[in-house]
């Protein structure tokens, strides 16, 4: 594992860990250069007293933080409604993102329709295995990552006292951890509480699941919108809808996870609306960002809302103006891609293939009269929803002048290999990666992308052409 060791330095550091998004005014003098004892306020020494004897009996408990910070949006959940049994999650309009950095889980729960978890928004994971109807846990810690201290858990318990520079977000894990019982249900989530000068203390509560408390900013932000009866209520409705047992088959675990889906989703409403609560009202500021960075699923606007307010009375704060300074950078991409339009030429680039060969998208046009370049991801689902329809107009207008060439925004070839191997590409297939030659010439910002050309004028005929679309205008093409 390589991690850097360090602590946390000054304010002008950026603030923040993980991809969503949940601050005292005098903070932000502080943080732009205030007096001392604004400076003072914002560091100290963090006692954090740990028993997780529930779960542990030894291991190695981490307090981390990304290597690269995530300025990433939150995820908005759309519930669905009484006459639907459909959920869909839509990214937030608070940006587009080409690269799966600004995706993950940074919520406080699990989702019951997975039995894996993890979280590009901070670069954590957890990964459960089950056998014999045992569930063990094992916490990773992604390469890079910068670990601020870590202490040995000894008879379930263990003590960290470490300098806190700035008061952010910090993420935790266990790790090499010896479970003091191989059947205990362990949460699927990513872990963190607000780092601040004082004594915390962190625990397992009555469901396995880490509880830190004290602290004003942790419990302002992390801790006070559990505690209203309405949301205890539904947690113990969740938790009983989960049952202590492991499924035996993949069809008991979709029923499972049926079975959850309602009281799932309440408990998603109900954290929203605590965040919200807090990222719009609280009077002070920096209460107001730690919700924003903290939260990752939210329900309705107010992120972007909460957002926006931030912006326009906070952007002195370093971490708020590195938001202010990527929209910036965000939108003269945006403006720089739109001078791509239809009717100017299309753009040659070199890439690879997937067996690794040299490629350019020119290497398409032979035989072919008109030609679409497609942007995806394997980690984006609607590109990969987009796929049936590309295959179906590729069956039927290939030998008529039609050519696809895909190329994909995924940084790990086996992750490319693999959702080729799945979709079974049939066209051109190239890449690497979200700062290659193809990603840079064309400033795509959000995928699916794409472009359709012909080839003897190399002019753009179309762009983002979606469901039928394609085939409707191959048919006019093509005839």
């Amino acid at each position: 594992m390589n991690r850097q060791q360090s602590v946390g330095n000054s304010c002008l550091k950026t603030l923040g860990t993980v991809g969503l998004l949940l601050f005292a005014n005098v903070m932000f003098t502080a943080c732009s250069g205030g007096g001392d004892d604004e400076e003072e306020s914002q560091t100290g020494v963090l006692e954090l007293q740990g028993d997780v004897s529930a779960a542990y009996s030894s291991g190695t408990f981490v307090l981390w933080v990304p290597e690269v910070e995530s300025l990433g949006g939150a995820m908005s959940i759309v519930i669905a409604d009484s006459n639907s049994d459909s959920q869909s999650a839509v990214a937030s309009s608070s940006s587009t993102s080409i690269s799966s950095s600004t995706r993950g889980s940074g919520s406080t729960l699990a989702s019951p329709a997975s039995v894996s978890s993890s979280s590009a928004a901070t670069g954590s994971s957890s990964s459960m295995s089950m056998s014999a109807g045992t569930i063990s846990l094992q916490d990773s810690i992604p390469d890079g990552a910068i670990v601020l201290a870590e202490a040995t858990i000894e008879e379930g318990r263990f003590l960290i006292t470490t300098k806190v520079d700035e008061i952010k977000p910090i993420n935790f894990s266990v790790t090499d951890g010896e479970l003091v019982n191989n059947s205990i249900r362990m949460p699927l989530r990513t872990r963190q509480f607000v780092m601040e000068p004082g004594q915390l203390t962190l625990t397992m509560d009555k469901y396995e699941e880490f509880v830190v408390d004290g602290g004003t900013y942790n419990d302002a932000v992390i801790n006070s919108w559990k505690q209203s009866e309405e949301y205890l209520n539904a947690l113990e409705l969740y938790q009983e809808a989960l049952g202590d047992s492991t499924p035996s088959s993949a069809q008991e675990r979709f029923e499972t996870m049926a079975a959850t889906r309602a009281q799932f989703t309440q408990l998603v409403r109900l954290e929203s609306e605590g965040r919200k609560e807090i990222a719009l009202n609280d009077p002070d500021l920096l209460v107001r960002r730690l919700t924003l960075q903290t939260t990752n699923i939210t329900t309705g606007t107010w992120y972007t809302e909460a957002m926006a307010f931030l912006k326009e009375n906070a952007h002195n704060d370093p971490w708020i103006a590195k938001i202010i300074e990527r929209d910036q950078e965000h939108q003269a991409r945006i403006d720089e891609r739109d001078l791509i339009a239809v009717g100017t030429p299309i753009l040659d680039f070199e890439a690879v293939s997937l067996d690794g060969t040299s490629a350019s998208l020119s290497s398409a046009h032979e035989d072919a009269e008109v030609v679409l370049l497609d942007f995806w991801a394997s980690w984006c689902g609607p590109c990969r929803t987009e796929f049936p329809y590309l295959k179906e107009a590729y069956a039927k207008f290939k030998d008529k002048g039609f050519e696809i060439v895909s190329f994909t925004l995924d940084d790990k070839h086996e992750d490319w290999k693999l959702a080729s191997e799945e979709e079974e590409i049939p066209w051109i297939n190239l890449g690497m990666g979200s700062e290659a030659e193809a990603v840079m010439t064309y400033k795509v910002i959000g995928i699916p992308y794409s472009l359709l050309y012909e080839v003897g004028t190399g002019a753009i005929l179309a762009k983002n052409l979606s469901g039928g679309e394609l085939e409707a205008k191959l048919e006019d093409l093509l005839h």
